[in-house]
């Protein structure tokens, strides 16, 4: 089944100095889900755009995703959030 015209949306509040509240939607796209059905409950500490989030997704036809995240960005060698205006090194993976 194909939903045609619907597509993916996408939205943001700022919801104090460094976080923000997103939500992210999609209807009948191409957005992969593993399973015919998803929820997945997430939080992630020390690492860039950290907080908690929920998933949600049935079968390739509908899903969403609700977050709040930090603008930051982290500072894997000295653990820490990098100042702002401050050169960001980057990590031995990149």
């Amino acid at each position: 089944m194909k939903f045609n015209n619907i597509t993916w949306r996408w939205g943001a509040i700022n919801i104090s100095q460094n976080k923000s509240f997103e939500y992210q939607f999609e209807f009948g796209g191409s957005t992969p889900t593993n399973h015919p059905f998803e929820i997945r409950f997430l939080i992630t500490e020390k690492c860039d755009h950290c907080g908690p989030s929920i998933t949600f997704g049935i079968m390739n036809l509908f899903w969403f995703c609700l977050k709040i995240y930090d603008h930051r960005h982290w500072n894997i060698k000295e653990n820490r959030w990098y100042n702002t205006g401050e050169t960001e090194i980057p990590d031995a993976d990149e």
